[in-house]
Formats: structure tokens, sequence, C-alpha cells
């Protein structure tokens, strides 16, 4: 790979890692890249390795097929199917290393979104965001058709007109406001308190989200991020706020924290911006510290409870370049104990030191040379307390799901398979 977060271990030290640190029920295949779908590749890494995520997705084309929809049976292909289709073949794998070419889910990516066409370098945070509210849609979509088809296939009249109550704006939103398995796994909720410093009314406004975007400085903490992402703002000059109570615009603090925490917390450093004074985009290479566990406090959230608000990092996808418009992207995964690093078709074990290179700064990387690998996404997966001796006092376990060995399975020489 020729970077400071490469491997570095020998092809048996590899095989070792594999065949002895490793659960051999998972399935570690890279993915082929078609030119520029890097960051397509590193971000479906990162979300595989969400298991919660991942048993979901392979469970939607199962639950399809069971009910006659699927894909096969004459219902128009989504990318979520597309999807479900590429981790279901990666879980059946009986090889537990090499790589499969992803070609179906990317040419549908493709022909439903414009943006992704071409040739040219893509934002993989635009990636994820497309892809999660996508599959949201569909969901949501599935969900409101199924219902409108047993409606339609109820008996009396009395059914027929209570279900025909429903006003078409009353449909839409209704449609709108479903909680999907992506809903349950990376939505939260940002609570917006605004307090006009005149008559020092408060409103509060509630927003969901699938991510939180945040300005980074150099040389802080993802701590720092979050903290200034939840700190009073004034509102003031040509961004005065309207009160409804003073029936005008005044000066007013606002301030967002988190009123709902996801299951899998996913935060995106803003490191693409936009510089007056060069008139264009540049990457800031900031060095931003993250933890490997980290814990929401009063400052971040609004009642959370101390449960809800303690995550363990299983996934970070890396930038690797120093401009917007072209580089590679990779993806740092954490399997069992073990970082693993996912460049397009190859897989190789990392330490956590190497985890910590992306950080950024502007310090040397390899060769003497500036790092230019910078973490992007953090995907942090809530902790969950074990059972502990009665007293309420247990240990904290960051997995969902305990692996269990399974024979068959074995270590081979990259092989690409088309999907």
């Amino acid at each position: 790979m020729g970077n400071s977060v490469s491997s570095g271990l020998s092809k048996e030290s590899v095989k070792e890692v594999f065949e002895e640190k490793l659960p051999r029920s998972e399935r570690y295949l890279g993915l082929e890249n078609f030119g520029n779908t890097c960051y397509v590749n590193a971000t479906l890494q990162a979300l595989r390795f969400c298991e919660v995520f991942r048993h979901k997705v392979i469970a939607y084309e199962a639950d399809e097929a069971d009910e006659g929809t699927a894909g096969s049976r004459g219902k128009e292909e989504t990318i979520l199917s597309c999807l479900s289709e590429l981790f279901r073949s990666i879980e059946e794998s009986r090889r537990r290393t090499g790589s499969v070419a992803p070609r179906k889910f990317v040419q549908k990516v493709k022909d439903e979104n414009e943006l992704f066409r071409g040739y040219q370098h893509q934002d993989a945070h635009e990636f994820f965001s497309y892809l999660l509210n996508n599959m949201a849609e569909t969901l949501r979509g599935e969900a409101a058709a199924r219902e409108k088809k047993e409606r339609a296939g109820g008996e009396g009249e009395g059914k027929g007109e209570a279900a025909g109550t429903t006003g078409k704006g009353d449909a839409t939103a209704d449609i709108a406001s479903r909680r999907t398995f992506v809903d349950d796994i990376f939505r939260g909720t940002l609570n917006t308190e605004t307090k006009c410093l005149w008559c020092e009314n408060v409103t509060t406004r509630k927003e969901p989200f699938y991510d939180l975007s945040l300005e980074i400085e150099d040389n802080e903490s993802l701590a720092a991020c979050l903290g200034q992402f939840s700190s009073d703002e004034t509102m003031k000059d040509d961004e005065k706020y309207f009160c409804d109570r003073c029936g005008k615009k005044q000066e007013a603090v606002k301030r967002m924290r988190i009123a709902e925490t996801p299951k899998v917390l996913c935060c995106h450093f803003k490191r693409f911006k936009y510089v007056e004074s060069l008139g264009q985009m540049r990457k800031l290479v900031n060095r931003v510290v993250y933890p490997f566990d980290l814990q929401l406090d009063s400052s971040n959230t609004t009642d959370c409870c101390e449960d809800e608000g303690r995550y363990t990092l299983v996934a970070a996808v890396v930038h690797m370049g120093l401009h917007m418009h072209h580089g590679h992207y990779i993806a740092l995964i954490k399997s069992s104990d073990q970082w693993l690093c996912f460049d397009d078709d190859q897989v190789t074990p990392i330490s956590e030191a190497q985890v910590r290179n992306t950080y950024g700064g502007d310090g040397e990387g390899k060769g003497g040379k500036p790092s230019t690998e910078h973490s992007y996404i953090l995907f942090y997966e809530r902790a969950r307390r074990t059972h502990g001796d009665g007293d309420g006092d247990g240990d904290w376990d960051d997995n969902e799901d305990e692996d269990e060995d399974e024979g068959g399975a074995t270590v081979t020489d990259v092989v690409t398979e088309d999907v």
C-alpha cells in the first residue's frame, strides 16, 4: 500500500494473524476498485463491520424472498437489494480472505445517481449520506406499499372506508415519519434550543441526524470537536432570530445537544473547506485525536443515561492525499481485538499505533514525507453493560453479538469473484 498505515508484516505473519487471532466465522474479503470506487469500498467495509447493520441488510433479502418480492421474482432491484446480495455473498463465502467485485452494486448506484457516474474523485461522506437516505426511503416506500395492498384486500366496506379516511398529505407525512432499521441503527435526534436575549423565551426544535459533521481545529480532540458542536452560538446582526413572543428579530443564543443517541454514532470531520482567499476548496490536515472508547457527557447530551452515551470505535474511513479532488480512501476496521486495513482488494493486519497515524497534523509520515492519511468518518458502536453480580455493576462489552467459530473456512491467496 505504500503508506504509514500499511502492515509491514511478512506473509507468514499475516497468515498467522488471520488463522490464530481472528474469528473463523468472519470473512475478510476486499472489494475490487473499478477505477475510482475506493470511496464506495471504504464506506461499505466500515458499514459491513457494524454487525447489527450487516445482519439487518442480509436479512432484508431473505425477507423479500420469503414474500416473493425479490428482484429475481420480478420486483425492480434497488440499491438496498443489491447491497443485501453483496453482503450475503461475502457472508456465505467459504473463503475467509481474497476479494470480490461489487460490480452489480456499483452499477446500480451509478444508474440511480448521476453524481457517482464517470471517473472523477468522489466524496465518501456524500456517498455515505446518500446510501443511508436511499435505503431508508426504499424501506419506507415498501412498507407503505405493503400496507396499501393489505388495505385493498380487506374484507367489508367498513374496512375500506376506514382505510380511505387518510388524505394524500397525511399519507405522505406518515410515510416520511416511519422508522426503518436504518433509523433504528444510525438515527439520533438533535435538540436545538434558542433563547431570545430580550424576553428570555426558549423555543425547542428536534431534528434527526445520521451523522454529526464536526468543525475541526488543529491539535484538538474529538471531545473538543463535540464540545464545540454543542457550544452556545450567538445570533446577532444579519443572523438575528425571529422571536414569536417579541414579534420581531432579536439577538439570541442557540445550542444543539443530542437528545437521542443512535446505536451507531458516526462522526464526520469537515476536512474539506472553501478558502475565500484562494478561491477554492482545500483539505484541512489538522490533527484531531480520537479515542478508541468514547463517553458522551452532559455537555453533549440532554438527559441520556450513561449507558446510552458510551461507545467503542469499530471503523474509520480514512482519506489519503492532500487535495479534495484526487486521493484515495481506505477503511480501518476492528474485528475482535485486531485492527485491519481494507485498501480496496487488499486486507492487512495493523496495530493500534498505526490507527493513530491517521490523527492528522503536519508531522512526518513514512520516509520523512508529510503525513497524507487523515481520519474522515468515525464509526462508534454503542457499548452495552454485561450482567453484573446484582449490585448494578457489570463489565462493558463492545459487541452486540458474540462470534462462534465455524469449521470449513480457509485462508487462501487473493481470488476475485464477481458479485
